[in-house]
């Protein structure tokens, strides 16, 4: 195996743009402009009920805890770093899905490549978490990069 800076990366980035060019063919494209309103229905009432979960009940018991109740580091470990990785490919891995309930057969076998990276993504997550800081900077780049493309890919299909 090859050894030096640049082994090993592009590869997520490289999947991620096959997976978003299988997105282009006309009759995936056909089938998942369909399915964009049914996503956009799915993710309201998705994010309706997570609305409804993250309430809390009685205002003045958010006021005598001083706000929100997680401290900095909680809050800023969704923004950056692993968590914000896994965080976004969940949030991708859910709108996929919400495009493949009415996504047709041609647009079901692209969107399975699409999973088949959100699950190659995923481990590469798990894998960066251990790395040393340095090592781990870089895959996260590689990880956002193929992220990026994706959900670009995924974005196109359901605005049409």
């Amino acid at each position: 195996m090859a050894k030096g800076k640049n082994a090993g990366t592009g590869l997520l980035v490289a999947a991620a743009t096959a997976a978003a060019t299988a997105l282009q063919d006309p009759k995936v494209r056909e089938q998942l402009v369909g399915a964009g309103s049914a996503m956009t229905d799915g993710f309201l009432a998705w994010k309706e009920k997570r609305a409804a979960a993250t309430r809390i009940s009685d205002s003045s018991e958010l006021a005598l805890q001083g706000g929100d109740d997680r401290s900095v580091t909680q809050k800023l470990s969704t923004k950056f770093g692993n968590q914000k990785l896994e965080l976004r490919t969940e949030n991708l891995a859910r709108s996929v899905e919400l495009l493949r309930t009415s996504a047709g057969p041609d647009g079901a076998h692209a969107l399975d490549e699409v999973d088949a990276v959100i699950a190659k993504i995923s481990v590469a997550v798990s894998v960066a978490a251990n790395l040393p800081f340095a090592k781990r900077q870089r895959a996260h780049r590689e990880i956002d990069s193929a992220l990026d493309e994706l959900e670009r890919a995924i974005f196109d299909q359901a605005m049409g």
